[in-house]
């Protein structure tokens, strides 16, 4: 009986430490992206306006990011986007905004799936754009969490 006690245990282990070695769920990474471009829309598609930016993001490295705005009559705005890594991945954003001042936007993003490495991304932040209008350059911030 001994001597088939040293494979069993031996098994054990073995299944122990492959299940240590695999994450059991996914992880809320801490997400940032500072963005900037031209405050003016590059153009209008029905009720969006196109805006165009690039940066820096975490995960993504060096990014652009295209954004469709719906401007209401309220002073919010709602819309989606598409951040792209210099390597081809795509990371999928919608936002709701409420005017704060001239130029100046604040709300709340949610991260919608993506290409690439972001396929599974989910999350939201905390979105906020604001327009130099005299340099004629719009900053765009992107803080939160993420999981992919």
């Amino acid at each position: 009986m001994k001597r088939y006690m040293f494979p069993g245990i031996f098994a054990l282990a073995t299944i122990a430490v492959a299940l240590t070695a695999c994450p059991a769920t996914a992880q809320d990474l801490p997400f940032k992206a500072t963005l900037t471009g031209s405050p003016a829309p590059v153009a209008r598609h029905g009720k969006y306006y196109e805006f165009n930016s690039s940066g820096t993001g975490t995960y993504l490295g060096t990014c652009t990011k295209n954004e469709y705005v719906d401007f209401k009559n309220d002073g919010t705005a709602t819309g989606y986007g598409i951040i792209t890594s210099a390597t081809g991945d795509e990371l999928y954003i919608s936002f709701s905004v409420q005017f704060v001042g001239p130029g100046w936007y604040i709300g709340t993003c949610q991260f919608t799936g993506g290409a690439g490495r972001f396929a599974n991304a989910a999350g939201a932040g905390d979105f906020e754009v604001k327009d130099d209008l005299s340099a004629g350059i719009a900053h765009h911030y992107i803080e939160g969490t993420i999981t992919f």
